[in-house]
C-alpha cells in the first residue's frame, strides 16, 4: 500500500502542482532524463511536462511546460516554478563516475542545481575520437580515431592507419600503414606500436577514459570532446 508522505515546498511559493512523493521512478518512457547529487535528484522532460524529484528531501514537483520543449536547441525549458538549461557538454556524475552527453543547469523555486543528462555514454571505441594522454606513463601529444573497423593513430610523429577489432575487452590491431617521417624523438611512437603489435586488454576507467595495455606497455586515452 502506497504511503503518502507530507511534502515541504522548496521555497515560500505555494506548493501548487507539487505531487505526493512516490519513491518509484518518475521518468516516463521516451522522456529526457537528467540526474544530480547533493541532494540526489532526478528530472524528466517530455513534450508537455517537467517532473523534478528530490530523493533526499522526499519532494516531487510536476508542472506543464511553458511553450514547446526544445531540448536540442539549447534554450531554457520553463514552467512556472522550474527552469532547465541543457548544454551539449560532456558531464561525468561524481558519484557513479558514469559519463553523459549533456550538462544540465536546473532551477527549482529559486534553488539551483547542476547535473548530467541524456543517455549514459557507452564504453566503446566505435566511431569515436580520442586524445593520447600517455604512453607507458609518459605524456604524449597524440590522437587515435576509430570509424567502423578502421583506426588512425598518431603518437607524436607519424600517422598510422589500419584495421582493428574488439572482442569483449580484447583489442587487436590488424595490418597497418604509416608515413615515414623521421622525428627527433620516436620513443613514444615506438613503444605504442609495440603495444599495438599484439592483442591488448581494454581497461576502462570511465566511458571517457580507457587504457590499451599488454606486456609491451600501455596507451592511455581520453575521449576527445
Amino acid at each position: 500500500m502506497k504511503q503518502t508522505v507530507p511534502l515541504l515546498c522548496l521555497a515560500a511559493a505555494a506548493c501548487g502542482t507539487t505531487r505526493d512523493y512516490d519513491p518509484a521512478p518518475s521518468v516516463r518512457p521516451g522522456a529526457y532524463r537528467a540526474t544530480g547529487s547533493s541532494p540526489a535528484w532526478e528530472l524528466s522532460i517530455d513534450r508537455a511536462n517537467m517532473v523534478y524529484t528530490d530523493f533526499s528531501n522526499r519532494v516531487r514537483v510536476a508542472e506543464p511546460i511553458s511553450g514547446r520543449a526544445m531540448i536540442a536547441a539549447g534554450l531554457p525549458i520553463r514552467t512556472s516554478r522550474m527552469q532547465a538549461l541543457i548544454t551539449r557538454m560532456r558531464c561525468t556524475d561524481p558519484v557513479t563516475q558514469r559519463s553523459y552527453p549533456d550538462t544540465v543547469q536546473l532551477t527549482v523555486d529559486g534553488r539551483r542545481f547542476s547535473g548530467c543528462g541524456g543517455e549514459p555514454l557507452s564504453m566503446t571505441l566505435g566511431n569515436s575520437n580520442w586524445t593520447v594522454e600517455q604512453v607507458n606513463s609518459q605524456p604524449v601529444s597524440g590522437a587515435m580515431q576509430f570509424a567502423g573497423n578502421r583506426m588512425t593513430a598518431r603518437f607524436g610523429c607519424n600517422t598510422i592507419t589500419g584495421t582493428y577489432t574488439v572482442t569483449s575487452i580484447t583489442f587487436s590491431a590488424g595490418a597497418r600503414a604509416s608515413t615515414r617521417m623521421a622525428c627527433p624523438d620516436m620513443t613514444a611512437e615506438t613503444q605504442a606500436l609495440a603495444v599495438l603489435s599484439q592483442p591488448a586488454t581494454l581497461l576502462w576507467q570511465s566511458a571517457d577514459q580507457v587504457t590499451i595495455g599488454n606486456d609491451k606497455g600501455q596507451i592511455r586515452l581520453r575521449r576527445a570532446l
